[in-house]
């Protein structure tokens, strides 16, 4: 048996108190008729009621004659002025706020009119009663009130269509809006992908050798205790080049240009990148610790240090001697040394030469345990001395 399709349904499917209002209105001009009918009901004064039609009759078609109507002119000419003024207040409004998807705001003008009527209507029935004084006053003062609350109806309902906040509308957008979700975690989150953190147990450090790359060598003289030191590392199944930033982009440092001299060749694509510092805070406090020991160490010499989106440079009389930086989430340093000198050293280190950015400093080592970061001190130390680096 095949499920019946749901109805659709048109229009505005949410009332406001805009709609409340036109409620309210109705039920005040019915709640009047109730009234007038149980008067002129017990009085007998149906002739009355029908000259008070009359009456609004000939407002609505702009008949009013004070030779033949009297003081009812008066009244027609009332009926006219408020009926037609809230006919085309109630046309223009609704055009407009149609046009500016507004909507909600319609039901507001639509009671201002029907308290309009209303009260043009009562207000005849009124005049004929105490004209031909066939009610008891009592009545009457009844009646005057609903006529009153009407006008005031008018004036209310016009105003708060004009002013009415819309709320349940910002709500509802407020709701659907989507969080904007942080770039800068999915950009971490790809760079964990590309490039796993090796994991890391403690062993005993072994007897000084040159060890293979890319994992960690024991120091040239031998300690007095041993200390641990990471297992051999796994190489990551795709480790960017010493040429290449932590993003996967090669970016030009300040005052470089291309191959052909245009500055933006060596842009590349266009992503947005992690600042240094956002990078060392999100460290683990392994490698938090193992930075803040190279940055003291080097901090007590006279270098000028300076940190950039890419890293942080060290330099003395304007020439880069170290530049500190993130591959992933490991932390390397590039230094000002030449790589004919440490072909056979027993330190890993790896040569970027002969990427444009790292003429200057082709010589990196990545730290991944407290033996490099030894290491990284002493070459430090050597190229502060070698470029006559004061201490402070």
């Amino acid at each position: 048996m095949s499920q019946r399709k749901p109805l659709k349904r048109y229009g505005r499917l949410n009332i406001n108190r805009l709609d409340w209002m036109l409620a309210i209105v109705c039920v005040v001009i019915a709640v009047a008729s109730l009234w007038i009918s149980l008067g002129i009901s017990i009085a007998d004064a149906g002739e009355v009621a029908a000259r008070a039609l009359t009456t609004f009759g000939l407002g609505l078609g702009f008949s009013a004659n004070a030779a033949t109507q009297g003081q009812s002119a008066v009244i027609s000419a009332t009926v006219t002025v408020v009926i037609y003024a809230s006919l085309v207040l109630l046309i223009l409004a609704t055009f407009g706020m149609s046009k500016n998807k507004h909507g909600d705001r319609i039901p507001g003008i639509v009671a201002a009119f029907v308290a309009a009527l209303g009260a043009s209507y009562l207000l005849c029935v009124y005049h004929e009663l105490v004209a031909a004084k066939a009610v008891a006053g009592f009545f009457t003062v009844i009646l005057m009130i609903f006529i009153v609350c009407l006008f005031l109806g008018v004036a209310v309902c016009a105003y708060c269509a004009f002013t009415y906040p819309l709320e349940e509308k910002a709500v509802v957008a407020a709701e659907k809006e989507p969080e904007p979700e942080p770039e800068e975690e999915e950009e971490e989150e790809a760079e964990a992908e590309q490039e796993p953190e090796p994991e890391k147990e403690p062993e005993p450090e072994p007897e000084p050798e040159p060890e293979p790359e890319p994992e960690p060598e024991p120091e040239p003289e031998p300690e007095p205790e041993p200390e641990p030191e990471p297992e051999p590392e796994p190489e990551p199944e795709k480790e960017p080049e010493p040429g290449d930033e932590e993003e996967g982009e090669e970016e030009a440092e300040e005052g470089e240009e291309g191959p052909d001299g245009d500055f933006f060749d060596t842009l590349g694509k266009r992503r947005k990148r992690i600042p240094f510092e956002n990078k060392v805070r999100r460290a683990d406090p392994e490698t938090k610790e193992r930075y803040k020991a190279i940055v003291a160490a080097l901090r007590e010499y006279d270098f000028n240090d300076r940190k950039s989106i890419p890293g942080e440079t060290f330099s003395y009389k304007r020439s880069k001697l170290l530049f500190i930086t993130f591959a992933g989430k490991t932390l390397k340093v590039h230094f000002a040394l030449k790589p004919e000198d440490y072909k056979d050293s027993p330190i890993p280190l790896k040569d970027a030469g002969d990427t444009k950015k790292f003429e200057d400093i082709p010589l990196f080592l990545k730290i991944k345990s407290d033996l490099a970061v030894r290491r990284v001190i002493a070459l430090a130390t050597k190229i502060a001395e070698d470029n006559g680096v004061p201490k402070k």
